[in-house]
């Protein structure tokens, strides 16, 4: 089984996610809410196939409103700032079919311009363990499990996906030409921003109805929260409605919640602003966590990833 961190096609230069107390209301929560479930145009990679290729981006930026696109400047220019940064998140999976949520944990590293890991660990839940928030279309409470053990890294030459559980690892080379450039495929969209255009051309944009953000005025206190829409099939596959929240000071993450492309599945990671270090050479000292030692673990399969340029829209 493939690791399922879930392997969604993300961007990157520097920027994260906030949360507020609307977005502790897990949203999409009943069926009338979610989207529209789109035709499964192209299936996700199976077990061990590997769809790493490098996208770049080639449509013209779409338009947003003015105030749109500023804050997506501002976002742009404090991701620019950040050189390094590290820090933890929590993850929930919440499946509509199954009635089932599973919990995770685990941390993310960045060092600019092109290397990032993330990893998951499982939270312990107690046996017949029941989120009575969450209900199943009959009425029934969600069944509360443990995640999966993963972790996705990119050093700048390669990226590896390990699967715990089969104690083995994907390898994906990074040709020469495509290297030092900021990151583009990833675990989790946004988890590093990415540059105003860039998203312009890769998303239908809009603010979300929690954003308390304008530019201009004193962010002390705001939330930005940006709600996108892939326009492109190699994104619509992974995920149809992206919903990201950052601190309006720093535009440092709290929060990015993902829709499935079929309308059953909600994943939400959750951010620890106060355990977030910006900047710092400390955990670079300590050890390189790009390159994680992976002498007890199988090689699973390998490629080379290719070029990959896809304007076809998402229906």
């Amino acid at each position: 089984m493939r690791m399922r961190l879930p392997a969604l096609t993300f961007a990157l230069a520097t920027g994260l996610v906030a949360t507020d107390p609307a977005a502790a209301q897990v949203p999409g929560r009943d069926a009338a809410s979610r989207p529209a479930q789109p035709p499964r145009t192209a299936a996700a990679p199976a077990t061990g196939q590997q769809s790493q290729g490098m996208t770049r981006p080639t449509a013209a930026p779409m338009q947003v409103s003015a105030e749109l696109d500023a804050t997506l400047r501002v976002w742009e220019r404090q991701s620019a700032q950040i050189q390094k940064l590290t820090g933890e998140h929590q993850r929930f999976v919440y499946d509509s079919i199954s009635g089932i949520e599973k919990r995770g944990k685990g941390k993310f590293w960045f060092a600019s311009p092109d290397r990032g890991r993330l990893d998951l660990v499982p939270v312990k839940v107690p046996d017949g363990a029941l989120n009575e928030g969450m209900k199943t279309k009959d009425g029934k409470p969600y069944s509360v499990k443990s995640d999966i053990q993963a972790m996705w890294v990119c050093n700048g030459e390669e990226v590896l996906q390990v699967e715990a559980e089969q104690k083995g690892y994907y390898r994906t080379e990074i040709p020469p030409e495509l290297r030092g450039k900021n990151i583009m495929q990833s675990p989790l969209p946004f988890l590093f921003g990415m540059k105003a255009d860039e998203m312009k051309s890769r998303y239908r944009l809009k603010f979300g109805r929690s954003n308390t953000y304008r530019p201009g005025q004193d962010p002390a206190g705001s939330i930005v929260h940006i709600t996108a829409y892939p326009t492109r099939k190699s994104d619509a596959t992974n995920w149809s409605q992206a919903d990201v929240y950052l601190d309006g000071a720093t535009f440092l993450p709290r929060q990015i919640v993902l829709r499935d492309p079929y309308g059953s599945q909600i994943t939400r990671y959750s951010f620890n602003l106060k355990t977030m270090a910006v900047n710092k050479n400390s955990w670079f000292q300590r050890s390189d966590p790009f390159h994680p030692n992976l002498s007890r673990y199988k090689l699973l399969g390998e490629q080379t990833a290719q070029r990959k340029v896809s304007q076809t829209p998402a229906r």
